[in-house]
């Protein structure tokens, strides 16, 4: 079957992220998508807040709670690795040179990568629910009895749903190779939103097993609402394995890397839990909620930037893996976003963690004491958050370079350093131990990319960064003046707001005075494309 013709709106220009003053259409494109997806993410981390709260005020931070995140954390794990975009960053340049090339298989190879997927999937699921009980004590040693047993129902109900993540992650690459973003990012919100629905309607009756339940629902909607506009894109399925494409062994031998890497960031969270499981009842709760909140910046700012630039990144390679200078402008913009809202970021949590916690959680189950105890962990997780950003767009122009062993090594001396630094001071200090230890290992990788790409010596990426930090040191002078001045009120909401609107205004205004690059580039862009066209 002929391929159909790419449609002009889906379709990016092949030149790289431009500045204003160049050619614009690539740029439009660009911040189009990137915008789209933002909203998208937005829509996904509210519905997750959301989410956190009900489960926070229905069942706190205790043993029961404990118990669905021991269970979760399989399927986190897989869906995560998926939604993550694991199939896609390794498909994409195959499928796109397949694609631009005209060839008629194309949609063959889809279909082979799917198939097989499922297979693997379904081989797992299997044996994940055959022996869940054992996979959950291997995760969390140190849960009671009663917990286990708990635990290992819920995973049972919650592991088929990987059937549907594993569909829905070819059908992410497909679109995203097409430079369709949407519908992919809303797959988070729809498995948050029917986890709230399933949770408040049947909690009473079910109790916790409901957000499993709710989990599963939500696995099959998401893939469902990318049915549409895969089959629109011109995908037809073909019961094929193809196993002599050797296209198919590409995609497969880039995914093994990608594989490693994704358990090696996922891995600070799984040794968290397995540490988590033998300390006092409730921590395993207490380090989700901290690491939820902690992480909602690099998935609003790091995951819109990462992918969008990606299919530019790959084209920008295609013939060497040498860092050539379209390449290097789109990792040194892709940097300076991501910088421009994590460093902030990371500056308000390590300042405002305990009111943020208190306004968002405590209520029901969730009290004071808890609440104390995630936010006092999660002022201390901040320290890792600007590495935990840049890490993540770092490691995908890795392979975008076809170098996906260095940013493997790269990874692996992260979690490493990770693993021995929550070990060692976990057992001195307790929890904390378990946030110096992530600081640590991100810090480790960082630097290994840093210094392999000479992080120092690119001047385009330097100045913006500098002036980033300096609106950044304004910014919490001006938040600590503020939350000093409203505690007169005597209200946590109040003075909260109060000073993250004093924080956000000295930085914009901060930004304005230094005249930063980045705030004038991503304004500008803004509003020449406003208002957005939906696809």
């Amino acid at each position: 079957m002929d391929l159909p013709e790419p449609s002009p709106p889906t379709e990016l220009a092949d030149q790289a992220f431009l500045p204003a003053g160049g050619r614009g259409g690539g740029s439009s494109a660009l911040v189009i998508a990137m915008s789209l997806m933002l909203l998208a993410l937005v829509l996904s981390r509210l519905s997750g807040m959301v989410r956190d709260v009900i489960v926070a005020q229905l069942f706190g931070t205790t043993s029961t709670t404990d118990s669905f995140y021991a269970a979760y954390s399989p399927a986190e794990l897989v869906s995560s690795l998926l939604l993550a975009g694991l199939v896609g960053v390794a498909l994409i340049p195959v499928f796109m040179r397949s694609y631009l090339q005209r060839d008629s298989t194309s949609w063959s190879l889809i279909s082979a990568v799917l198939n097989w997927l499922l297979l693997c999937s379904a081989a797992g699921v299997v044996l994940g629910v055959i022996e869940s009980r054992s996979l959950i004590r291997l995760l969390t040693p140190g849960l009671r009895e009663d917990d286990l047993n708990r635990a290992a129902e819920l995973s049972r109900v919650m592991l088929p749903g990987l059937l549907f993540f594993a569909v829905s992650s070819v059908f992410t690459g497909v679109l995203n190779a097409g430079n369709r973003f949407l519908i992919p990012t809303l797959a988070g919100f729809v498995v948050n939103l029917a986890m709230i629905v399933v949770a408040l309607v049947l909690s009473g009756s079910l109790g916790i097993a409901a957000l499993a339940w709710g989990f599963l629902v939500g696995s099959a909607l998401q893939l469902a609402i990318q049915v549409p506009a895969v089959l629109s894109a011109g995908f037809r399925y073909r019961l094929t394995l193809g196993l002599a494409d050797p296209r198919l062994r590409a995609v497969f031998l880039a995914m093994a890397p990608l594989i490693l890497l994704t358990v090696f960031g996922y891995g600070r969270l799984l040794v968290e839990r397995w540490i988590g499981s033998g300390l006092p009842e409730g921590t395993i709760a207490v380090l989700n909620f901290a690491n939820r909140l902690l992480l909602v910046a690099p998935a609003l700012v790091v995951a819109p930037v990462s992918t969008v630039l990606y299919p530019s990144l790959a084209r920008s390679f295609i013939g060497s893996e040498k860092m050539n200078a379209s390449g290097a402008d789109l990792v040194a913009i892709g940097l300076r976003l991501i910088l421009l809202a994590i460093l902030p970021t990371a500056v308000l949590l390590r300042l405002f963690g305990h009111p943020l916690v208190a306004a968002l959680y405590q209520r029901g189950a969730f009290d004071a004491a808890s609440a104390n105890a995630t936010a006092y962990l999660l002022g201390l997780f901040a320290l890792a958050l600007v590495p935990i950003g840049l890490n993540e767009f770092l490691t995908r122009t890795y392979f975008a370079r076809r170098r996906p062993a260095f940013a493997l090594t790269a990874a692996f001396a992260g979690f490493a350093t990770t693993m021995i630094g929550d070990l060692a001071l976990t057992a001195r200090i307790g929890v904390p131990g378990l946030a110096y230890g992530a600081a640590l290992g991100s810090w480790t990788t960082f630097v290994i990319f840093a210094v392999e790409q000479r992080l120092w010596k690119q001047l385009n990426f330097l100045r913006p960064a500098l002036k980033t930090a300096i609106a950044a040191t304004v910014m919490l002078a001006a938040a600590y003046l503020t939350a000093a001045a409203s505690r007169p009120l005597h209200s946590i909401p109040g003075e909260l707001a109060l000073a993250l609107g004093a924080a956000g205004l000295a930085y914009v205004t901060a930004l304005l005075f230094l005249r930063s690059e980045d705030l004038g580039l991503v304004g500008r862009l803004s509003l020449r494309h406003l208002p957005l066209s939906w696809r």
